[in-house]
């Protein structure tokens, strides 16, 4: 009697045994299916921080890029235009770009005319950018 009740459990078991590895089939089925599928990517590096490097040829060149936002707006500086055939382009800084660092100087904390000034005074640039994760990553603001 004890060795039908063995044998119910074990059947029991391997009923379980068998509806699991089903599961994980399935499973190895949708992550074949979603494999070099762009919605379902799970690369996260494009969503980390990056440095990028660039020199102006004169003192006075265009960065090949604009800003928008700062603390007196509550929000990071961010990248809110890039001109076409800049160096700006060509490093890779895209619109909706958060600016954290140039040149060493934290910008997660400063105001948009402090940016501009310290953009502006270097003939070579070095910065730190946080990929937008938003709608293109604008800083929208309330002037009121």
């Amino acid at each position: 009697m004890a060795a039908d009740g063995e044998e119910s459990q074990l059947g029991e078991i391997m009923t379980t045994l068998k509806s699991l590895c089903q599961k994980v089939d399935k499973i190895d089925d949708l992550q074949r299916a979603r494999k070099g599928h762009p919605d379902y990517d799970s690369d996260l590096r494009e969503f980390l921080p990056r440095t990028v490097k660039f020199r102006r040829s004169r003192y006075n060149d265009q960065l090949g890029f604009n800003i928008r936002g700062g603390k007196e707006h509550r929000c990071g500086i961010y990248i809110s235009k890039v001109y076409p055939e800049s160096n700006a382009e060509r490093v890779g800084i895209e619109v909706g770009d958060k600016l954290i660092s140039v040149n060493g100087f934290d910008f997660e904390d400063l105001r948009h005319d402090d940016g501009i000034m310290l953009d502006v005074s270097c003939a070579g640039i070095q910065s730190t950018l946080a990929p937008s994760v938003t709608t293109r990553g604008f800083c929208f603001y309330n002037s009121g």
